[in-house]
């Protein structure tokens, strides 16, 4: 059986013993694209982690423009007032880990 769509994801220690999820390379099969399985795949990640551990939030770097972060609840870190961030990270935050979500973007671990 060959995977269609595949993506990576590592915990990021937080403050106060949150934590964050890092997804990257979310890729699909070049004959499966525009099919909904990268979406698919990348929603039941999230879901995954929601369900089984809690997190501020995850976040990514969008390296190709597509709508499919935008339809799985993305968006830029600095539309929503994180200035200075780059342009690229993308991010997905509980409503109710906003304060968190500040603090840690206030002081990025040193790869970002």
């Amino acid at each position: 059986m060959t995977a269609i769509s595949s993506a990576i994801s590592y915990v990021i220690p937080g403050h106060n013993n949150s934590s964050w999820i890092g997804i990257a390379s979310l890729a699909t099969e070049v004959n499966s694209r525009k099919k909904g399985y990268g979406l698919s795949c990348l929603s039941m990640l999230l879901e995954g982690y929601e369900k089984q551990q809690a997190t501020t939030g995850f976040m990514l770097f969008q390296d190709v423009q597509t709508n499919i972060y935008r339809s799985a609840g993305f968006v830029a870190a600095e539309s929503i007032g994180y200035t200075g961030a780059h342009p690229s990270l993308l991010l997905r935050i509980n409503e109710r880990n906003n304060q968190e979500a500040e603090y840690f973007l206030k002081k990025p671990p040193s790869y970002f």
